[in-house]
């Protein structure tokens, strides 16, 4: 009978372990491998983190300035803390959010945090990045990342390198920024976010020109701001 139990223990312990590993798998392939657009079309909803870049590396100190969830192509924005015309000259203290506020919460708990917290909120229902790629084609050297809505607002992000990083025991990836970057939490280590690639949906390849890769799309996002 002992043996018996025993043997039951030692199956069961085989299939939750076989199953757990399948369901880190299966977590790692939704999200590895695919740009940040892509990642905003899909049927999920995920949430993305813009904060300021304290050094060349993701820290758990970082000041979240926005808060983006994100679902089949729509995207719910807060700016994060007070309005800054309205604490330049105001004794009340700015109301801060980190990244160490954020790690291992739910999505349901951060939503409650920004809605605390946040000065504007805004709807964006169109997604779109414009890429630039090597010269063979086949990868992505820089993007432009673009959200409108109906009344024509955007919010713009141009990137030319990638970022990855670990607060606690949560990994994150994303585009790094001018003095700051864009990040959502990875299920693993292995786990990636690229750019986006050629013939994506709401992916536009820029058109070469004289100015080298990178260099190209910098100085047309500067002439579009």
């Amino acid at each position: 009978m002992k043996q018996r139990n025993r043997l039951l223990f030692l199956v069961l312990l085989f299939i939750s372990i076989f199953l757990g590993a399948c369901s880190q798998n299966s977590a790692q392939t939704e999200i590895t491998g695919k740009g940040i657009v892509e990642l905003i079309n899909e049927n999920r909803e995920r949430v993305f983190f813009v904060a300021n870049a304290s050094s060349d590396t993701i820290s758990k100190d970082d000041k979240i300035t926005y808060i983006y969830f994100t679902k089949n192509g729509n995207v719910t924005s807060y700016a994060i803390g007070k309005e800054p015309e309205k604490t330049k000259d105001s004794s009340e203290e700015q109301v801060e959010i980190t990244l160490k506020d954020i790690t291992n919460k739910s999505i349901d708990e951060i939503k409650k945090l920004s809605e605390k917290n946040f000065y504007d909120k805004k709807e964006f229902d169109i997604v779109k990045g414009t890429i630039e790629t090597d010269p063979s084609g086949n990868r992505t050297v820089a993007e432009k990342l673009e959200f409108t809505n109906k009344d024509k607002e955007k919010a713009e992000f141009l990137s030319k390198s990638l970022i990855y990083g670990q607060i606690y025991n949560q990994f994150y990836a994303g585009y790094s920024l001018e003095k700051s970057y864009l990040i959502t939490e990875i299920p693993t280590k292995k786990s990636s976010v690229p750019f986006d690639k050629v013939g994506g949906k709401n992916i536009i390849e820029k058109v070469a020109s004289h100015d080298s890769s990178t260099n190209g799309l910098i100085n047309q996002f500067k002439a579009w701001r």
